[in-house]
């Protein structure tokens, strides 16, 4: 064993808070600490090479800018003393604690010293020989802290309150209720452009083209501007497509908070991974909204239909994503060529271009588009002239029910299952003492008052007249016959596909009931 009175000390003072102790603010403050070891450097006369401090970091994560620079200068050493305040300030998985104070302090020759619990590496004691089971009470400690805060955030998530560190590009927190969303409208500007852009048949390619050659500030730049303290592994400053992506297909949009996409893998690993949609925490009117829901479930569609191709002001083509193959079922992408000197796109099935199968399906984009709008015109005269009868004549509305409707159903029968299992946790968490018998009781009777209200919401949306829907969509086929191009959201919401032979046959299937149609 060492003589300690034959060796010269260099002290790294190790200072370690994180967010779980801030209920104990006046015995684990950093200063506190710091007066601690302070005091046991100079009744022992040793010298303080550096003090090494992480505030705001939990002792799950050994990723710590101050402790890797403390490794690092014992691995140089600068230090051969590590003192704290007690041993969870070193960390709260035992296991790496463990590896620490049997591997690493010993290989370097490092006395370790956590005063509070009586821990020092270079005596031998009773407190020595207990510190692995000191460690696996503070890994325990930071299991059941990790499970309260997830029982507690779940259920502001399931109350409709935001708890994201940074609102959504758009939206800002409220000043008197962090928890709340409201507009912000320098950046609610930008995201209603976007949308329009996209409506106008703009990629996304292109939509971050204009933005980034107008110099508007991408999401992570703004929170910048803003005063923001955000950080992103992200470098690159500009707008890229994947950001456009998320904020076409964000119902934060209108009105709904969609939270819990996804979870920490445990509390010692700090990684997430993705949660299925059908778990997610969605509450329905949170805030208000910025895009109406009509253009956004329009825009959820055009996603999904991808356009191969654009037309020469860099838009989609007017069919694309609408078109496929007639004989094989590939998309039909286009191709420029030159036609008699004149520059014209031609259709072409993409299993065609790609492997060499099937058939070429070259028509004149033009001559497509014309069949498709005559025939939709034709349509809307003949119902926009004579409703009532051509209501009567075919038996039944023209239109299909609105799908939306029904996703609207099931999506408040998604989250009554979940207030059922959010009930049952609460009564598990009650019974081991997670929580109060107040905060229980609390819970328990917003989560039976929120499914009450679903159930009758549930009921009124089923008993809705279908034919009501039929209706509102008579505005759409109205524009139809006064536009020469018709837009293409307008085509997306009345086209489910148009199948292209190769011998120029062309079959489109509405998403209503053609009277014309054999």
């Amino acid at each position: 064993m060492l003589e300690c009175n034959k060796i010269e000390y260099n002290v790294g003072m190790y200072l370690r808070l994180s967010k779980e102790d801030e209920n104990d603010k006046q015995s684990e403050s950093i200063i506190n600490q710091r007066e601690i070891i302070t005091k046991y450097i100079l009744d022992n006369n040793w010298n303080l090479y550096d003090e090494y401090i992480d505030d705001g970091y939990t002792g799950t994560n050994f990723d710590r800018p101050d402790f890797k620079r403390m490794i690092e200068d014992i691995e140089k050493g600068k230090i051969n003393v590590v003192i704290v305040k007690d041993y969870s300030r070193l960390g709260r998985n035992y296991v790496r604690t463990g590896m620490l104070l049997d591997e690493f302090f010993p290989i370097h020759n490092v006395r370790f010293i956590a005063i509070n619990d009586g821990i020092d590496t270079f005596k031998i004691n009773s407190n020595n020989e207990l510190s692995g089971f000191k460690g696996i009470m503070n890994d325990m400690y930071s299991a059941d802290i990790s499970k309260k805060i997830r029982s507690t955030l779940n259920s502001k998530r399931s109350n409709g309150q935001f708890i994201g560190a940074f609102a959504p590009y758009g939206y800002k927190k409220d000043s008197s209720n962090k928890n709340k969303l409201v507009i912000d409208e320098e950046a609610s500007f930008i995201v209603k452009r976007i949308f329009n852009m996209r409506l106008n048949g703009i990629g996304n390619e292109e939509i971050v083209r204009i933005l980034n050659k107008e110099k508007v500030p991408s999401p992570m730049e703004y929170k910048r501007r803003k005063g923001l303290n955000y950080k992103n592994n992200n470098i690159y400053p500009g707008w890229r497509a994947e950001t456009i992506k998320d904020i076409l297909s964000n119902p934060t949009y209108i009105g709904n908070l969609t939270q819990g996409k996804s979870e920490r893998i445990s509390y010692k690993v700090r990684k997430s991974r993705k949660i299925s949609e059908d778990k997610w925490i969605v509450v329905q009117n949170t805030h208000n909204p910025i895009i109406d829901k009509k253009t956004f479930d329009t825009i959820q569609e055009l996603l999904q239909k991808k356009c191969y191709g654009r037309t020469e002001n860099k838009t989609e083509h007017l069919l694309g994503g609408l078109l496929v193959c007639g004989d094989c079922g590939f998309p039909i992408t286009f191709r420029r060529e030159n036609r008699k000197g004149e520059k014209v796109f031609i259709t072409l099935c993409s299993n065609y271009s790609r492997f060499h199968r099937c058939k070429r399906h070259a028509v004149l984009e033009k001559g497509v588009n014309n069949l498709v709008i005559n025939d939709l015109k034709k349509i809307c005269e003949s119902v926009i002239t004579n409703k009532e009868n051509f209501y009567q004549s075919i038996k039944r509305p023209i239109f299909k029910h609105d799908n939306n409707l029904n996703k609207l159903i099931r999506e408040k029968k998604v989250r009554t299952q979940e207030i059922l299992k959010l009930k049952k946790g609460l009564y598990e968490d009650w019974k081991k003492s997670c929580i109060t018998k107040e905060d229980f009781e609390n819970m328990y009777r917003e989560f039976s008052k929120e499914k009450e209200e679903l159930d009758n919401e549930i009921k009124s949306l089923q008993n809705q007249d279908k034919s009501t829907k039929n209706d509102n969509n008579l505005d759409e086929l109205k524009l139809i016959v006064d536009f020469e191009i018709i837009p293409k959201q307008i085509l997306i919401n009345l086209i489910d596909k148009i199948e292209l032979f190769q011998n120029r046959d062309v079959r489109i299937y509405y998403k209503f009931l053609n009277p014309f149609s054999q």
